[in-house]
């Protein structure tokens, strides 16, 4: 599973790892249970498979981010307390 979040204009925008229509869905549900509606959403890659690209903005408070993105990792993407999870953190030139 990946996710990536994006920092830029001082905002946080996370882009959670669709793979299915069921899984994009859930996403899509547990951001709209919370009043938060994606603020990127594009279709990219193959024209006869395209992959949906979704991004949500998180909270400016990291108390708050963290609570969604724990959320988020748990209840769609089943993991529990238990689970390890490995961060990476690459630094973009900007364009």
């Amino acid at each position: 599973m990946r996710m990536n979040l994006e920092l830029s204009t001082a905002r946080l925008i996370v882009y959670p790892s669709m793979g299915s229509i069921a899984r994009e869905k859930e996403v899509e549900e547990l951001f709209a249970a919370r009043g938060i509606k994606a603020c990127i959403d594009f279709l990219a890659g193959h024209p006869g498979m395209p992959t949906r690209i979704l991004g949500f903005p998180l909270p400016s408070d990291p108390a708050k981010a963290t609570e969604l993105l724990c959320d988020l990792i748990r209840s769609v993407y089943g993991f529990d307390a238990e689970t390890e999870i490995e961060f990476a953190y690459i630094e973009l030139a900007p364009a």
